[in-house]
């Protein structure tokens, strides 16, 4: 089996993303160890990382389960390959009515479980799909579990800008916390206080994809060039 130096550097940007998150390191050489995967499995090999010297006491690879919903099958399935592990997919039933019935598709017993969501639109549909997954992997008595939601649904609703509304970003804060989340990953939400709405015992992850977009604008090698910010939110990341 031949190594992974075809890799592009988009992709070695992504794959320091998703390292950090799930604290492994990738080998000395970045290259790694390839396996094929077994029968059922939905790639065609899965790029191993070895686990960090720093972090190896906090996360075990082998007690980790990565798991999705409908907003997060194709990340959680890319995710997988980069850590070497299998994901597991618990895709909901609708019934005639519209319900959501959802059922966990791997043993998380006593395990960290990572869940791949992102509340985009339906928004709806996806985050109580989210909430869902949550209880019911701390019902089948899961030891920790972490949401990693790239687009936090409701973020930009954090302040009540009129009378009779309500702070939904706030309340979501609470769903998710109630449906018993230890931790939440997300990329960049649209503002930073939305961490103040999460207890001290889940602990938010608010990455920046910023130095990510600004290495590969660098290997662009632009010499005349303008970063533009959609709203008064982003000029920060824009100026950066």
């Amino acid at each position: 089996e031949g190594g992974c130096d075809d890799r592009t550097d988009g992709e070695h940007d992504k794959i320091s993303v998703v390292l950090e998150v799930f604290g492994v390191s990738a080998l000395p050489d970045d290259r790694g160890a390839q396996r094929r995967l077994g029968p059922g499995e939905s790639q065609s090999t899965y790029y191993m990382a070895a686990p960090s010297a720093t972090r190896i006491q906090r996360w075990d690879l082998d007690d980790v389960v990565i798991l999705c919903g409908t907003g997060g099958e194709l990340l959680a399935e890319e995710i997988a390959g980069i850590i070497g592990l299998p994901s597991s997919s618990c895709l909901p039933i609708r019934s005639s009515d519209g319900e959501s019935h959802v059922r966990v598709g791997a043993n998380v017993r006593g395990r960290d479980v990572f869940v791949v969501q992102s509340t985009s639109d339906p928004v709806n549909s996806t985050l109580i799909e989210l909430a869902f997954i949550l209880s019911a992997c701390r019902r089948a008595s899961a030891r920790r579990v972490t949401a990693v939601t790239p687009y936090l649904g409701y973020g930009r609703q954090t302040r009540k800008a009129k009378s009779r509304v309500p702070i939904s970003a706030a309340d979501v804060a609470t769903l998710l916390e109630e449906c018993c989340l230890d931790g939440l990953v997300t990329i960049d939400a649209h503002d930073a206080m939305i961490a103040g709405f999460y207890s001290p015992r889940c602990a938010f992850e608010n990455l920046s994809y910023v130095p990510v977009a600004a290495r590969f604008l660098a290997r662009k090698g632009f010499k005349s060039s303008v970063v533009v910010a959609p709203a008064t939110s982003t000029v920060t990341y824009a100026m950066t």
